[in-house]
């Protein structure tokens, strides 16, 4: 790994940290890191790290291996400004995005901000201890127990917060089982936690679904979210444009280009982005040898 990137590592290493408040419970909420071994890498001390607890801080981290700045687009404006008023008032909210809008991006850009903001990925391979122990790891704390002592002890330290908010990113991925445990955190921190669903328009079909057929424990969820499911307007072609700006493509042809290619999907936009930028400096690199 080279240089720079460790670099990189080491700075968001740095910024965790203080987010986490202490060495101890930052090393809490990373898998396989040790308090001292947080120490060596912001001392500088890195002769003995292997390449492998490099590559895994910078997954855990989510140290971007390419530079990558995020632009504030439509949808970004609208997911931060509704994720600040679920904190601020301790609301309990669903965001519905299409794939590719850059909401996990926004979520985590969000909570990297400051600390008490707590971004969850949900898959459909989480049981349910394994879903309260990730958002016990995203605060930093102990993980060990069963699922009433985890649940017991997520509520204690939440409600120790002033203004807490946790982040569902792809809540609908989730089996109904482990779906449940939303309710339970709900009633338990009503007014005292904000609660954020994120998901493609699918978390809406099946929460809506759910009703219909009266599945168990829908109607609850669809009412603690005041039955309401908030969409911003769709990426539009200046969103994408200023995306391309932030990282680099400044040409208003080259840019256009890439909007009419991307089908409005932020992440074939990255690859377009960065495969332009890629080819752009292959070609400036092939004219300096023919002037040599």
């Amino acid at each position: 790994m080279r240089t720079q990137l460790k670099e990189k590592i080491q700075v968001a290493l740095k910024v965790f940290v203080e987010r986490k408040g202490s060495q101890q419970k930052a090393a809490a909420a990373l898998d396989g890191v040790s308090p001292a071994l947080i120490s060596q890498l912001l001392a500088n001390n890195w002769k003995d790290i292997s390449e492998q607890m490099w590559n895994k801080l910078c997954k855990q981290l989510r140290v971007c291996r390419v530079e990558w700045t995020l632009a504030e687009t439509g949808p970004y404006k609208f997911m931060k400004e509704v994720l600040s008023e679920a904190q601020k008032h301790s609301k309990v909210m669903a965001i519905v995005m299409p794939p590719g809008s850059g909401k996990t991006a926004t979520a985590r850009a969000f909570c990297d901000e400051k600390g008490d903001r707590y971004h969850i990925e949900c898959a459909s391979y989480m049981t349910q201890q394994s879903f309260l122990r990730d958002i016990l790891s995203a605060m930093g704390k102990d993980k060990g127990g069963s699922a009433p002592m985890l649940i017991d002890r997520i509520v204690r330290e939440l409600e120790k917060k002033e203004a807490p908010l946790l982040i569902l990113d792809e809540w609908e991925k989730m089996t109904p089982k482990v779906k449940y445990f939303f309710i339970t955190l709900y009633n338990k921190l009503e007014n005292k936690c904000g609660i954020v669903l994120i998901g493609t328009p699918k978390l809406k079909t099946i929460i809506e679904d759910g009703v219909n057929r009266d599945t168990i424990g829908f109607p609850e969820i669809y009412s603690r979210l005041n039955r309401t499911f908030l969409e911003p307007k769709p990426l539009r072609a200046k969103d994408i444009m200023l995306v391309c700006q932030a990282n680099g493509i400044t040409n208003t042809a080259d840019q256009q280009m890439i909007v009419n290619e991307c089908g409005g999907d932020l992440r074939s936009v990255n690859l377009k982005v960065l495969a332009m930028k890629q080819l752009k400096q292959q070609e400036l690199q092939e004219l300096q040898e023919e002037a040599a």
